[in-house]
């Protein structure tokens, strides 16, 4: 569990958050500050990488600093799992009413990585928690939830899977190449690097990761302090400078490669696999090739997919979740050789 006294520096602001593509969900996440409980509970998913968590750390520090009296829990499902499992086997009751009251005396309650309860059914720890849940609920105060899959993936009880849905539910979108080089430019700026806009067009067209990108800019940090000519580099320069992150040169791909590699593993039809047919290779090969599609080539935008697969831009954020959240499963170590597979072939010259 951490509170004020644990949570360590506050940098996860929602001044430092760059919203890009996701004004929308940043002002709702602003608005759990102002309007406490009006929308109860806040559930906010989205892949890894595009600031989950800094959004509920910022949600968490602004609490703080306009009600610096009231009480604020925030945990990792794991954590919580793991402190509620250890107070049960201690056969201790106060200590199991202690942590209850801990949790339930809350005004802000902050829950991280809500997928890590993903199939849970009538789990004790789950049962506990949506306790807790009704408790703060009835209560009127704030609950803020993240995930990395959506409530319907979650796969819970109904029950569950209502009380959850009952407040307000928003995505953070993977961020697109405007807020790509936006959250670039910045973190640059703010580390004194100044290079030309072509050399921020590549780095940001070709890393999409959020995480990934600040890496590169801790490395572009290393870089300009060994290299004097650093500011002059060439784009076949900071290719090899990155070549770590990026991986080989992906401007000979394309859509029909990609599709093309998948379908024959698959042994599907190109018409097969840009159908609406639902059995279940065809499914798995449509999914896979726009998840590879949408890695291996960030600059394809989702309407220019749809458009390739035959597909509306739902179908296409759907299937990318998909295989997200398969890779993401105690089972996924398959799928990810599978697709490791694909883009070996896929990133081979021609």
């Amino acid at each position: 569990m951490r509170d004020r006294n644990t949570m360590g520096k506050n940098e996860n602001t929602f001044e430092s958050f760059i919203p890009g593509n996701n004004v929308f969900t940043y002002q709702i996440a602003k608005s759990m500050v102002s309007q406490t409980g009006r929308y109860n509970p806040f559930f906010l998913y989205g892949p890894s990488g595009v600031g989950k968590t800094h959004l509920s750390q910022s949600i968490f520090w602004g609490f703080s600093e306009k009600y610096p009296n009231k009480k604020i829990v925030s945990w990792t499902s794991e954590a919580y799992t793991n402190a509620f499992i250890q107070t049960l086997r201690s056969g201790d009751h106060s200590s199991l009413l202690e942590f209850k009251r801990k949790n339930r005396n809350s005004d802000l309650f902050i829950m991280e990585d809500f997928h890590f309860f993903a199939g849970g059914q009538k789990d004790a720890t789950l049962q506990e928690l949506f306790q807790c849940f009704d408790a703060l609920y009835m209560a009127q105060k704030q609950i803020i939830i993240t995930s990395a899959i959506t409530l319907r993936e979650l796969n819970l009880l109904p029950r569950y899977t209502s009380r959850l849905s009952m407040g307000l539910v928003c995505q953070l979108q993977p961020y697109d190449f405007p807020s790509r080089k936006e959250i670039l430019l910045e973190k640059c700026k703010e580390e004194g690097i100044s290079l030309n806009t072509e050399l921020f067009d590549y780095i940001a067209s070709n890393i999409t990761d959020i995480r990934a990108l600040i890496g590169v800019v801790n490395k572009l940090v290393v870089q300009k302090e060994l290299n004097p000519h650093f500011s002059d580099m060439t784009i076949q320069e900071m290719e090899k400078l990155l070549q770590d992150i990026i991986g080989p040169k992906k401007a000979c791909l394309s859509p029909e490669k990609i599709l093309s590699i998948v379908c024959d593993y698959y042994n599907v039809s190109m018409d097969e696999i840009k159908s609406s047919q639902k059995k279940k290779e065809i499914l798995l090969a449509r999914q896979i090739s726009i998840y590879l599609c949408r890695t291996l080539i960030p600059n394809l935008s989702f309407k220019q997919l749809g458009k390739i697969m035959n597909k509306d831009h739902t179908s296409i954020l759907y299937s990318i979740n998909k295989v997200q959240t398969k890779l993401n499963t105690k089972d996924g170590a398959g799928l990810k050789n599978t697709i490791d597979h694909f883009m070996r072939e896929a990133l081979k010259e021609d």
